[in-house]
C-alpha cells in the first residue's frame, strides 16, 4: 500500500539526489536555430557545485520552440550540502544567417523553498542552529521566464534568485522540472 506524496511536500534532507530536466522551450527570437541549454548549481556565494550539465535542442523541433532531451544533470547528496543552491540556466543558439555563437539568455530557479515558498538564504538560523520550519524541495513543473542580458554582479547578495527583476524583457520560457 504505496502512499502518494505531493512533490511540493518532499523535506530537503530526505532528498538523496536532484535531477535538473529541460523539456522545452518556446517564444525564442527569430534569429534562434539549434540551441543548447546548460545548467549549475550554484551556491549562495556563487561557487559552481558538481559540474555543468547541457542539452542540444532536438534538431526536428521548432527552432523557436524546441525539445530537449528529458534528463541533463545530475547531483547526488555528496554535493547538495545546503538548501540555499540556485540552478542557474543558460540558453545559446547559433544565430541565424551568420551562424555565430550567441547568448540568448538567462533564467535562475531555486533548488529549496521554506513553508511560504521563498528561497533560504541560510542553512542556519541567526541562532546559529537549524531554522525552525522545514526546508522544502522546490520540485514540479515549472515554465520560468528566459531573461535577455546577463547576471547582476553583485558577490555579496545571498540569493541568486532574487536579483532578477521582473521589469527585463523575456527572450522566451523554458519548462523545467527538478525533481528526486
Amino acid at each position: 500500500n504505496k502512499e502518494l506524496i505531493s512533490f511540493n511536500d518532499i523535506p530537503f534532507s530526505d532528498v538523496k539526489s536532484v535531477q535538473c530536466c529541460v523539456d522545452a522551450a518556446e517564444g525564442l527570437p527569430r534569429c534562434c536555430t539549434a540551441t543548447r541549454v546548460t545548467v549549475r548549481l550554484v551556491s549562495e556565494t556563487r561557487q559552481q557545485i558538481g559540474d555543468v550539465a547541457s542539452s542540444l535542442s532536438n534538431l526536428e523541433s521548432d527552432p523557436h520552440s524546441p525539445t530537449y532531451t528529458d534528463c541533463i544533470g545530475s547531483w547526488d547528496k555528496s554535493m547538495l550540502s545546503a538548501s540555499t543552491y540556485t540552478f542557474l540556466i543558460r540558453l545559446d543558439t547559433l544565430e541565424r544567417p551568420s551562424l555565430h555563437s550567441s547568448v540568448v539568455g538567462y533564467s535562475v530557479i531555486k533548488l529549496c523553498t521554506d513553508e511560504n515558498g521563498k528561497q533560504p538564504i541560510s542553512t542556519t538560523n541567526s541562532t546559529g542552529t537549524n531554522p525552525p520550519h522545514p526546508v522544502l524541495l522546490n520540485s514540479g513543473l515549472f515554465r520560468i521566464p528566459v531573461y535577455y542580458g546577463s547576471l547582476i554582479a553583485d558577490p555579496h547578495s545571498k540569493a541568486i534568485f532574487n536579483e532578477f527583476n521582473t521589469g527585463r524583457e523575456t527572450a522566451g520560457y523554458l519548462y523545467i522540472y527538478p525533481y528526486i
